[in-house]
């Protein structure tokens, strides 16, 4: 009987633990240290500058979680900021970055970008720039399976320099992100139109959380011992 109220007792922990996650929020960040990643999708390992993406194909982050990434069709490609000995974005990226340039090279544009995770994580962000100088704004909008758990927007400066778009999930459900741009201001800018830099993540759980939970356990092993 001992045992089972053991038992009972580490369930309805858990149980409350999870109701107590379930009712956080997102929270929308607009730098990467506060996202505070430990994983990315790095888009040099699609190829060198210039190199022809599909409308859907996949990636594998630095920790080796398998990703698909989705556009809205063929023929966008690998961009690398420049300067660099091959290269074609002239924006403010990291000199020597490679990112996914979502322009078709027809005129047209393959916006918005999704990455699908093969397991939920509990932060994902990336920066991200329009094509042409001026004003724009970059949101991220988190998913569970289908089902859209919210989104968060960063407004650029006059310039159009390049902007940092994160959410953060303290229970780990976003399983894909997508990235668009909402509008921009400048000589025919065009919202599909855009590059976007490694994808950032964070597969672990946030510390405070497990310390939450870890206390809880401990209280309970307490309590059980001296009922013996």
């Amino acid at each position: 009987m001992k045992g089972l109220k053991a038992l009972f007792a580490v369930g309805l922990l858990v149980t409350c633990f999870s109701a107590i996650a379930s009712a956080d929020s997102l929270i929308g960040v607009s730098s990467l240290g506060a996202l505070n990643a430990n994983d990315s999708y790095n888009w040099a390992q699609k190829g060198p500058d210039g190199t022809t993406l599909g409308s859907s194909f996949g990636a594998t982050s630095g920790l080796g979680y398998n990703g698909t990434v989705g556009l809205a069709g063929p023929d966008s490609i690998i961009a690398v900021q420049c300067p660099a000995v091959s290269c074609s974005w002239t924006g403010n990226f990291n000199a020597g970055d490679s990112l996914i340039w979502t322009s078709n090279g027809n005129g047209g544009a393959n916006g918005p970008m999704s990455l699908a995770f093969g397991t939920g994580v509990f932060a994902a962000g990336a920066y991200i720039q329009e094509d042409t100088p001026g004003p724009f704004t970059a949101r991220i909008t988190a998913y569970n399976g289908n089902t859209a758990l919210g989104s968060y927007s960063v407004t650029s400066d006059n310039d159009g320099n390049v902007v940092f778009v994160g959410l953060i999930d303290s229970n780990g459900s976003m399983t894909k992100v997508v990235f668009d741009l909402t509008n921009c201001s400048g000589f025919d800018c065009n919202t599909k139109d855009f590059a976007i830099d490694s994808v950032n993540t964070n597969t672990v759980p946030e510390p405070s959380s497990m310390v939450l939970l870890a206390s809880g356990l401990v209280g309970i092993g307490r309590t059980i011992r001296r009922r013996k």
